[in-house]
């Protein structure tokens, strides 16, 4: 061993410093290794309770359910969106404006008892009804009204129904 020392060139005393640094050395690194040792598994605590949870459920089953919850509620949503799409369709030839006029067919009679009513869907299509009431009764007539044109003359009473049944659907929009 001492033909090994004095070949490298080192003295008794040298090698004895070497290795009483190589010590410190492995000392301190050996504290580092604890030091770490010691801050992962407080990290390794941390996130066990975090993984678990407040109520202990993991958080795995957590993120899980609501991956389900939110594919359900998608569904929901696009059924819903099918069924007011449906309704919508539907409705488009449901009476949706109405005008009414009062008048007096005759004067002598009095009372304001004809009327003009127009009944219209979202294309301004269908019907007009007029009824006249008189001293001899009450007569009343249909005329059919297509994207807002009657295929017959209509009254100034007619007209004034028609004209009112266009504009009452434009209030509702505006409210």
């Amino acid at each position: 061993m001492n033909e090994m020392v004095n070949s490298l060139g080192l003295d008794q005393g040298s090698l004895w410093i070497a290795v009483l640094v190589l010590a410190v050395l492995l000392l301190v690194f050996g504290i580092l290794l604890i030091v770490q040792n010691v801050k992962l598994r407080r990290l390794s605590e941390r996130c066990d309770r975090f993984m678990r949870g407040a109520d202990g459920r993991n958080l795995e089953e957590a993120v899980y359910e609501m991956f389900e919850e939110n594919a359900r509620i998608r569904d929901d949503l696009d059924r819903c969106g099918s069924q007011i799409g449906n309704i919508y369709y539907r409705l488009r030839s449901t009476i949706q404006k109405v005008g009414v006029v009062k008048y007096d067919a005759f004067a002598q009679l009095g009372g304001m008892l004809s009327y003009a009513v127009a009944l219209l869907d979202e294309n301004n299509s269908g019907i007009m009804i007029n009824s006249v009431h008189s001293a001899d009764g009450c007569y009343s007539y249909t005329k059919v009204i297509h994207n807002g044109k009657s295929d017959v003359e209509l009254g100034a009473e007619e007209e004034q129904a028609l004209a009112n049944a266009l504009a009452s659907f434009h209030k509702r929009e505006e409210r």
